[in-house]
């Protein structure tokens, strides 16, 4: 699993290279394989999450919602990822930092409420009297 974490981290690298024109289907392709790795039966619990936090980001990006300007923090994700998956010992911080960096990416964008404000007297009405 180490090998195909090291691949896709290769894979999402690549990418930086297409922007800002990200190949959308090999991005949703990654996503799914992402999504594949929190299966894995004996992955840490933060490594998963992590895992699918990047899973969740990249399909943000495959439907174009997600800033292009955050992908290089992605792929430093990617690599704390397979980092955390090579060694062994805890890298509970490492983990949480990148997936709250993810996560804040991922986040929906709202929509800005539309502005309820109407003017009380039309602008043609208003003139000055002398």
């Amino acid at each position: 699993m180490i090998s195909s974490a090291t691949a896709l981290e290769s894979a999402v690298v690549e990418l930086i290279a297409t922007l800002p024109d990200l190949p959308l289907d090999a991005v949703g392709i990654l996503a799914t394989q992402y999504a594949d790795i929190v299966a894995t039966p004996s992955i840490a619990p933060g490594v998963a999450e992590l895992a699918r936090s990047i899973a969740a980001l990249l399909s943000r990006y495959a439907e174009q919602a997600a800033p292009l300007e955050g992908f290089g923090i992605l792929a430093s994700a990617a690599h704390t990822l397979t980092r955390a998956m090579a060694n062994d010992p805890d890298h509970t911080g490492a983990l949480a930092a990148a997936r709250f960096e993810i996560d804040s990416l991922a986040a929906p964008t709202l929509a800005r409420p539309a502005s309820a404000a109407t003017p009380d007297v039309m602008a043609t009405a208003l003139r000055r009297h002398n």
